[in-house]
């Protein structure tokens, strides 16, 4: 690999607010959200009205073998930066405003049968200036033959099982507001048919990233098969989906693609006691998508261009203290260029100072195989990145939270040219 240390991370410039258009906007935005905050605060008939509220959207029969409970959260989410949108966010603004609702159904027929839904209402699965929307995301159905947690069956569209992010990458279990480096940053890898490979010595505009694909596309909601056990200290899972780990958001549904180019992931995770977790993963299947294999030549064959990927993963969880880290090297084979890879990893930390305050870091980094340019000089083929992620989560009562975070990146590259970028998210769940 080339490129800077790890340790280069730390030379950083000192955080500055964005200065845009927006930032007026920036202001009434956090004052609202504290002076809606300071209202829920010192309202303490508001958990009570609450519990009553949730309690009428959850049945049963009277036996309990059926059960049933919809439950979601509103989400209030506002970003701004310097310089090209970070991550995933699709604006050609230097700010951004998201509104969010996100609604759970979960389903119980005894211990045997568990199907779970989640639908949302924003203006696009990633921050974006599109229409409003509403999307079935996820949804699936369970059966575990034996009544417990030794052997699960699952079927529909889900979270990838590959690493630990996706258990919380949800607004009220996410410490910080942005997903680690590898899940949101986008890369030269495109699987948009309109789109060439952008490798070194090519300039991209700011107004086509979100057409280009970072390692792992945030949850990757994916349609496919999972089986999952637990024996001992292990657990173990294994899937086939329709999508590979760095496909859009629009391919994990059926109809977009189905399964003729599917996608194989596999995880083994040991857990020696309650604080520990460590595990494995692999997985390997096609990433181009379908208009983009539709521009190939006769000749060539899509499923020869694959994303494979390995992923280490470690948390630990002691008292006020969580800690999780993971290590992720993916490669993809590029037609007219050859085998290319990327490494990227995170060590992420938080902290409860009390039962309404905690606070959040994360150290990000991530890097690229070299390529030989027109000029036969060796170069990198995707800009080595760092980035801290710093944040904080004030929980207003047990239904809402207030969280803010800054992002210090690196800002010597080449497809991103951005240096701090400033986010906060009001979130109420019911």
């Amino acid at each position: 690999m080339t490129g800077r240390t790890f340790s280069s991370i730390y030379n950083l410039p000192l955080p500055s607010l964005p200065t845009s258009p927006y930032s007026m906007k920036s202001t009434l935005t956090l004052l609202g959200f504290l002076a809606l905050s300071q209202t829920l605060w010192s309202s303490e008939a508001f958990d009570i009205w609450m519990d009553n509220l949730r309690s009428h959207f959850a049945k049963s029969s009277a036996d309990s073998f059926w059960r049933a409970r919809l439950s979601g959260t509103l989400d209030l989410e506002y970003h701004s930066f310097e310089g090209s949108p970070p991550s995933l966010i699709d604006t050609t603004d230097n700010a951004h405003l998201q509104p969010r609702a996100i609604l759970f159904l979960d389903i119980q027929a005894g211990k045997k049968i568990y199907a779970f839904g989640q639908a949302r209402i924003d203006n696009g699965f990633d921050p974006s200036n599109g229409d409003r929307e509403f999307r079935l995301d996820e949804y699936f159905i369970r059966y575990s033959p034996f009544g417990d947690d030794s052997l699960n069956l699952q079927a529909g569209q889900f979270a990838t099982i590959v690493g630990q992010w996706q258990n919380r990458h949800l607004p009220w279990q996410n410490p910080l507001i942005s997903a680690p480096l590898a899940y949101e940053q986008v890369t030269r890898i495109t699987d948009n048919s309109s789109f060439t490979y952008d490798f070194p010595g090519t300039e991209v505009s700011d107004k086509w990233l979100y057409n280009y694909n970072p390692i792992i596309w945030g949850p990757v909601y994916a349609t496919g098969f999972a089986a999952s056990g637990k024996r001992s200290k292990f657990e173990w899972a294994v899937e086939i989906k329709n999508a590979a780990l760095t496909s859009r958001p629009e391919y994990w549904t059926l109809g977009y693609d189905d399964f003729d180019f599917p996608s194989y992931s596999a995880r083994i995770a040991w857990k020696p006691d309650l604080r520990w977790t460590v595990g494995l993963s692999a997985s390997e299947g096609p990433y181009f998508g379908p208009w983009q294999r539709s521009t190939l030549p006769r000749a060539w064959d899509p499923s020869r261009y694959k994303q494979t990927t390995f992923v280490v993963d470690a948390s630990f969880e002691w008292r006020h203290l969580r800690i999780w880290s993971e290590f992720l090297q993916s490669e993809f084979l590029v037609p007219g260029t050859g085998y290319v890879d990327s490494s990227s990893a995170f060590v992420e930390a938080s902290y409860k100072l009390d039962t309404r305050i905690s606070i959040a870091a994360r150290l990000n980094t991530q890097r690229f195989s070299s390529l030989e340019n027109q000029w036969g000089a060796s170069v990198a083929w995707g800009e080595d990145q760092n980035r801290i992620d710093l944040g904080a989560t004030l929980r207003l009562s047990a239904y809402s939270q207030l969280q803010v975070e800054v992002d210090l990146r690196d800002n010597k590259t080449g497809l991103i040219d951005m240096g701090t970028h400033f986010s906060s998210r009001f979130t109420l769940r019911f």
